[in-house]
């Protein structure tokens, strides 16, 4: 099977401070980076429910980790578990990859932490 690229479109769905998703067709990437609060966990379920009611298929998910010192209280990692499971029926795989500290993505420029959050945060 061959992706013809020019006919992949991705639809934002979630944008928050530091979780973003976007669904092509059954296909969804999801991008965190740095702390995502509970409220915010509760807000993604509210947006992810209200996606999959309008389009009640199953997905192949991508999650990207970008490397932060964010970390998670007991509270947030529950939380997150739930989010995680209550996901799981409208999932078919999913894959997940942890940018680890030294790594980039293309073009990102990297001199210090300083200037590599900067430029995160002016990437877009």
């Amino acid at each position: 099977m061959r992706v013809c690229w020019e006919h992949v479109n991705f639809e934002p769905v979630i944008r928050l401070p530091t979780a973003w998703s976007s669904v092509s067709g059954n296909f969804v990437v999801h991008l965190f980076e740095g702390t995502v609060t509970i409220a915010e966990m509760d807000r993604m379920q509210q947006i992810g429910d209200a996606h999959n009611a309008r389009h009640p298929v199953k997905r192949v998910e991508l999650v990207v980790i970008h490397s932060s010192d964010a970390r998670m209280t007991g509270d947030e990692r529950t939380r997150m578990a739930r989010l995680i499971e209550h996901g799981d029926s409208h999932r078919t795989a999913t894959a997940t990859a942890i940018l680890a500290e030294g790594e980039r993505l293309p073009g990102q420029v990297r001199s210090d932490a300083s200037s590599a959050s900067s430029a995160r945060n002016h990437a877009c």
